[in-house]
């Protein structure tokens, strides 16, 4: 259960054996002063183990990366480029629950966690840091294996504050704040909001003195408007807080379809079956929203041949049941759904028109964002106690339906990322406010293979990418616009920062509509390889992908099977 990990968040773990290795190469360790990366400091006893812990690894260890230090300002100009500052037109493809879904996913498979602030990005020069020592010092507090930690927590039993996730087998949710009639529909039930701290202990269903500091938003704990979910990152932004409590309802209608029988026992088989399902969509309804079509089938019909290879290769790190995560996906590929967030949202009926929800508002109602001026009891910065009911979200307006206007879908995934997201305002001041300048950075020092390096690996191990772009295509656009140095720009042309180049590609190759040839295969061998060589995955429920699928479900029927994200949303009640 991650309690206080918030976006761009490292957990910093210092052990004795990473103390001596940083003392001999000189290195400082000290706490983030108020314009650094917020980071939790822990000092671990004994020597350095990671048995046990998610591990992160290249897929391509020895690919071409750019091999040195670069000045942060200099690679901060490529990413203020990056930021829109004019409009587009809207391309009608991807539905912006898939955004959002996206995100849902990151949460549930990756939180990073570092032995040392060698990986910091708050510097004025960039080095890349050797890639056995990036391995050594990353852990994955996720298992990476798409089995929705990020909702359950680690289940039953498990804690006080686990347990109180939960009542008997159904999942808490947590009610609205009526000040409509009537209030939004759907829902109309007043349970649209997660269920948060103060209205637990106030219930007595959580007692004051098991509340953690970090789940206290200022006063007591019966004042406190955090979430008690399972991760909360999930709290982050209201569309992704709204996707949450779509699942714990979608757990919840499970239960209600099922005997009545203990409530373990039912528990546990309702988490299995929204498990599967989850996992099935993820394959089968996120990825081909968002992939290229041909390469994604290749992947499918292949097995995720390239993740299988680097998960073999990692199997003594791991204890059973946990899977690597590549880096070139998280640090890079799989932020491609930074560029589909939009500024505005046509978000409900009330929220709407010229009074569309904005980013700024959507963090606002989140028990994640700064507290309210006025000190009372809030969720987020707005002074109320509960997410009040003309906000739970209109889900059929993030459908991407056929008809319906352009609006209402994700933007194009191009090098074109909105305003909004160079300077948001719930993250800790200075180059963790920007997150072009926060991808570019992370990706350097990680020290990802460039574009270029991670292509030519792919062809000496038998998986070409079918179209590569050219120097010229590259620096069309925020590179050429861009105050790089003329050398810079240069370099970038033939040796291109991986996640630029993933944005790049799908703009020029697929017209934003769809993720290019090397993105899509970063994110289908990833996503398809944790369903692969997951054991306990739907996968293996029949003859691999297409073996089983949710109209094969027979320990609890809705009236349509759950094969889209539409349907899930209808099945929890969300969604008319």
């Amino acid at each position: 259960m991650l309690l206080s990990l918030g976006h761009g968040q490292r957990i910093l773990k210092l052990t004795e054996a990473t103390f001596a290795k940083l003392a001999l190469t000189g290195t400082a360790i000290a706490t983030p002063g108020p314009d650094q990366e917020s980071a939790i400091h822990v000092l671990a006893a004994g020597p350095a183990e990671h048995k046990g812990e998610g591990r992160f690894g290249y897929l391509f260890p020895s690919a071409a990366g750019h091999g040195r230090p670069i000045d942060s300002a200099v690679l901060d100009l490529l990413a203020d480029a990056m930021i829109d500052q004019g409009s587009k037109p809207d391309i009608q493809a991807i539905a912006p629950v898939f955004t959002y879904f996206g995100q849902f996913i990151d949460h549930d498979i990756t939180a990073h966690e570092d032995a040392s602030s060698l990986l910091g990005i708050d510097k004025g020069v960039l080095a890349p840091v050797a890639r056995d020592l990036v391995v050594a010092q990353a852990t994955n507090r996720r298992d990476a294996t798409l089995r929705l930690d990020s909702l359950y927590g680690d289940g039953p039993g498990a804690s006080v504050l686990e347990d109180a996730m939960r009542d008997g087998a159904r999942m808490r949710v947590g009610g609205n704040l009526q000040i409509l009639n009537p209030p939004i529909t759907p829902p109309d039930d007043l349970q649209g909001d997660l269920p948060r701290v103060g209205p637990l202990v106030q219930a007595g269903v959580l007692a004051a003195a098991d509340v953690p500091a970090e789940l206290q938003t200022g006063g007591t704990a019966d004042q406190s408007r955090a979430a008690l979910i399972g991760d909360a990152r999930n709290d982050e932004n209201l569309i992704v807080a709204q996707l949450h409590l779509a699942f714990l309802r979608f757990h919840n209608a499970v239960v209600d379809r099922m005997p009545a029988g203990d409530a373990v026992a039912t528990f546990e088989k309702a988490r299995a079956i929204v498990r599967r399902t989850y996992q099935w969509l993820v394959v089968n309804a996120y990825l081909p929203a968002v992939c290229d079509a041909a390469v994604l089938q290749q992947v499918i019909d292949e097995g995720a041949p390239i993740y299988k290879v680097f998960a073999e290769a990692r199997l003594d790190e791991l204890k059973p049941g946990e899977l690597p995560m590549p880096l070139e996906f998280s640090v890079a590929a799989f932020r491609y759904g930074h560029t589909l967030i939009r500024a505005r949202y046509d978000y409900n009926r009330v929220f709407t028109g010229a009074n569309a929800a904005t980013f700024e508002q959507l963090f606002a109602f989140t028990g994640r964002s700064k507290p309210s001026p006025i000190g009372a009891p809030f969720v987020g910065s707005v002074g109320l106690p509960t997410l009040p009911d003309n906000w739970p979200i209109d889900w059929s307006r993030f459908l991407g339906r056929a008809g319906d206007p352009g609006f209402r879908f994700a933007r194009a995934i191009d090098t074109a990322l909105v305003p909004p997201l160079a300077n948001m305002v719930n993250e800790a001041d200075g180059v963790f406010r920007n997150l072009a300048r926060r991808n570019l950075r992370r990706g350097w020092v990680n020290n990802l293979p460039t574009a270029q390096g991670l292509i030519a690996a792919l062809a000496d191990a038998g998986h070409p990418v079918p179209v590569v772009l050219t120097p010229d295509q590259i620096t069309s656009g925020p590179i050429a616009d861009s105050a790089l140095p003329a050398d810079v720009k240069a370099e970038f042309a033939v040796k291109t920062p991986l996640w630029f180049y993933v944005l790049k590609e799908a703009e020029l190759l697929n017209g934003g509509a769809r993720l290019g040839p090397l993105g899509t295969r970063i994110v289908a061998e990833t996503l398809v390889g944790l369903a692969v060589n997951d054991a306990g995955s739907y996968w293996h429920l029949g003859a691999g992908n297409g073996g089983w699928s949710p109209r094969d479900e027979t320990d609890v029927t809705f009236d349509e099977p759950i094969t889209s994200m539409e349907a899930m949303l209808r099945a929890a009640g969300v969604l008319a």
